[in-house]
C-alpha cells in the first residue's frame, strides 16, 4: 500500500519551479537579511564601522558623487592621485576622456592570453550558438565618448523565439574579471551620483573613476520569462540620465561603460551568440580606455562575427570562380554609364544586393547596391562593354551568372541576349521569382569577346526587377 500523498498547495519552497542563476546563488549564499535579523546587522555594522564607509542595507553599497571642476593637463586631478590616469589634450583644455596608462591586448601577449582565457571559459559554459552563423553585427555608440557597443542582429522573428535576454549574471561577473585583468578592481553595486543622474553601477572604482553599467529590461522582455522587477529611479540609469552622464564622461570626470542588456536577446536558448558580442564590447572598451585607438568596429574578439565571416568565405569562393564584368557590380554610380534603355527606367538601388539573404549558400557581392530596372511593356535595357575595357570569355566551358530579385507575386519572364564582338549571340530565358540565381552554361563559349547584353521581358505586363553582379566564369590560365 502506497503512503504517497499529494503535495499541499502552500508547501514551501514551492517546488518544482524554474530558478534563475541569481536565485540559485541566493539559495546557496543567502544574503545577510536572510541569515540574520536587521537588528543584528545594524549592531554589527556599528561595531565593524560599516556605517563610516557608506555601506548600508538600504543603499546596497558605497556611494560616489561625481563632481568638482573638470580636470585639465596643467593641473593635478585629485581623483588621479595614486592611479594610472594621464591627461589628454593641450594644457588648460578639458580632456575629452580619462585615459589610463597600461598595456592592451594588441601590445601585450601576456595580457591577451589572460583575457582570452576568461573569454574562452565564459563562452565554453554558454555552449555553441545555434544562431551564431546567421548573426550580424550592429555597432551602437551608447556614449559618444566610447567605442561602439557590438550588438548582435539575429535575422529571425523576435516573437516566440526570443525567450528573454542573455545570462546577465555571468556577463557581470565576467566584466569584473576582465576589468581586474586590466588592473582595475571594481566594487559591486556602487551608488553613483552626478549632475543630472543617479544610478547603481554594476561595478565602479571610486579612485580610478571608472566602471560599467548593464541596464536591464524594466518589466517583461521576450516570451515565457517572468517580468524583470522594475528598478527604482535611484538605481536605474535612464536614457535621459545617460545624456548627463555623457557630459561628465566628455569632460573627463568619469569613464563609464554603458551597455543595454535588452540588445543581447536569448533566441531559442542560444546564450553563446549574445555573450560573444558582449565580451567583445567589454574588451574593446578596456583596450580603448588604455589608449588603443585602433578598435575595429567590424571585428568581434579579433575576427569577423557570425554571418559576416561566413559571408566573406562565400564571397571569396564566388569571386574566385567568377569575374564581374565592368559596370556589372553597381556599387559605383558611374556603372550606370555602361547602360542604355528603351521604355525601362534604370537606377542604382540599395534594396537588393548579391549578399542580401543570410540563408544563401553562396554570395557574390561585398557591396550593398544593385541595378533597379522598371520595365514598361516591350521595354529593353542594354549593357555595352565600356570603351577601353575587354570582357573575354574563357576557352572551353563557360557560365554566365547574375543575381536577380523580383518582389511581386507573378514571376518575371526575363530574356537575355548576349552578343559577341563577332556578332554571335547567346540567348537565355529565365523566370525571376523572389531571389533568383540566373545561370546559363555552355560547353564552349559562343564567342571570344563580349560586346553587349540586352535584357527584356516577355508578355505585355510591367515589371520591376533588381539585378546585381553580372559575371562570367574566370579563365583558368
Amino acid at each position: 500500500m502506497s503512503h504517497l500523498q499529494p503535495v499541499r498547495s502552500n508547501y514551501e519552497p514551492a517546488y518544482p519551479q524554474e530558478l534563475t542563476a541569481e536565485q540559485v546563488q541566493e539559495l546557496l549564499h543567502p544574503g545577510l537579511l536572510k541569515r540574520f535579523s536587521q537588528q543584528t546587522i545594524a549592531t554589527g555594522a556599528l561595531i565593524a564601522g560599516m556605517a563610516a564607509t557608506g555601506c548600508s542595507p538600504s543603499s546596497g553599497g558605497p556611494s560616489v558623487e561625481i563632481g568638482g571642476k573638470t580636470p585639465t593637463d596643467d593641473e593635478a586631478d585629485a581623483a588621479n592621485s595614486g592611479t594610472d590616469h594621464v591627461a589628454i589634450g593641450k594644457a588648460g583644455v578639458p580632456r575629452s576622456r580619462r585615459e589610463r596608462k597600461g598595456t592592451t591586448t594588441s601590445n601585450d601577449p601576456n595580457l591577451k592570453k589572460k583575457v582570452d582565457t576568461i573569454v574562452a571559459e565564459v563562452l565554453g559554459r554558454a555552449g555553441r550558438g545555434s544562431w551564431y552563423d546567421r548573426s550580424f553585427l550592429r555597432p551602437v555608440k551608447e556614449l559618444k565618448t566610447n567605442p561602439p557597443v557590438k550588438y548582435p542582429v539575429i535575422p529571425i522573428s523576435y516573437g516566440n523565439s526570443c525567450v528573454g535576454i542573455f545570462d546577465h549574471t555571468t556577463a557581470r561577473e565576467a566584466t569584473h574579471r576582465l576589468f581586474e585583468t586590466f588592473g582595475i578592481k571594481l566594487q559591486k553595486n556602487v551608488n553613483v551620483k552626478g549632475n543630472g543622474y543617479t544610478f547603481t553601477a554594476d561595478g565602479f572604482s571610486e579612485d580610478a573613476r571608472i566602471g560599467f553599467e548593464l541596464t536591464l529590461p524594466q518589466g517583461r522582455n521576450g516570451f515565457f520569462r517572468k517580468p524583470f522587477e522594475k528598478e527604482s529611479d535611484a538605481a536605474f540609469l535612464s536614457d535621459e540620465e545617460i545624456v548627463d552622464l555623457e557630459k561628465d564622461a566628455e569632460s573627463g570626470r568619469v569613464n563609464m561603460l554603458v551597455i543595454d542588456a535588452t540588445q543581447f536577446p536569448n533566441m531559442d536558448g542560444d546564450l553563446y551568440t549574445p555573450m560573444e558580442y558582449y565580451l567583445a564590447s567589454v574588451v574593446d572598451y578596456l583596450n580603448w580606455v588604455h589608449g588603443d585607438s585602433q578598435i575595429d568596429p567590424m571585428m568581434v574578439l579579433g575576427k569577423l562575427p557570425g554571418r559576416m565571416a561566413t559571408l566573406k568565405k562565400q564571397v571569396d569562393a564566388w569571386q574566385e570562380k567568377y569575374a564581374t564584368i565592368p559596370g556589372g557590380g553597381f556599387e559605383d554610380a558611374d556603372d550606370l554609364k555602361s547602360w542604355s534603355a528603351i521604355d525601362v527606367k534604370l537606377s542604382q538601388s540599395q534594396r537588393f544586393s548579391g549578399n542580401l539573404a543570410a540563408s544563401r549558400k553562396e554570395s557574390s557581392s561585398v557591396g550593398s547596391k544593385s541595378l533597379q530596372l522598371e520595365f514598361e511593356t516591350g521595354g529593353s535595357a542594354r549593357y555595352t562593354v565600356p570603351e577601353g575595357a575587354t570582357v573575354r570569355l574563357p576557352d572551353g566551358k563557360v557560365e554566365f551568372v547574375c543575381r536577380a530579385f523580383h518582389s511581386y507575386g507573378k514571376v518575371a519572364p526575363l530574356k537575355i541576349i548576349l552578343t559577341g564582338k563577332d556578332g554571335s549571340t547567346w540567348q537565355i530565358s529565365q523566370s525571376i521569382s523572389s531571389i533568383t540565381d540566373v545561370r546559363a552554361a555552355r560547353d564552349e563559349a559562343p564567342f571570344e569577346e563580349l560586346a553587349s547584353i540586352e535584357f527584356s521581358m516577355g508578355g505585355d505586363a510591367t515589371y520591376i526587377v533588381w539585378m546585381d553582379d553580372l559575371a562570367f566564369t574566370r579563365s583558368k590560365d
